[in-house]
């Protein structure tokens, strides 16, 4: 996905387009493109009306390649939907993102560890 390069360009996008926390829906749309190895513009169709956070959002709502626990995670991450607001700077959140991100993938790994 394009960087984002200006302050302001951010507030528009992020009042735009719904973005709760750019931080987190990027971790989402990196997720996502782990998930169907492809970066998120191969995965573009027409309907995505050639925007990357609609497709990226299409995809977190559709069929879940690595499994739906790993599609939830994706969709968490893209929504900010962590329940402790949306500043990273929240003790509370970046506890929450650790507690269902980073645990979650983790224990997803060691269930395929042989």
């Amino acid at each position: 996905m394009d960087d984002v390069k200006h302050t302001v360009h951010t507030v528009s996008e992020q009042v735009q387009y719904g973005i709760n926390n750019t931080t987190l829906f990027f971790l989402g749309v990196a997720l996502l493109e782990i998930a169907h190895w492809k970066p998120i513009e191969e995965k573009m169709i027409a309907r995505d009306l050639d925007n990357e956070i609609f497709a990226a959002r299409r995809l977190a709502a559709g069929r879940a390649p690595l499994g739906p626990q790993y599609q939830k995670i994706a969709e968490k991450c893209l929504q900010c939907n962590f329940g402790f607001g949306t500043s990273l700077s929240s003790k509370s959140l970046q506890t929450a993102v650790y507690n269902d991100v980073v645990c979650e993938l983790e224990a997803m790994i060691e269930k395929l560890a042989i």
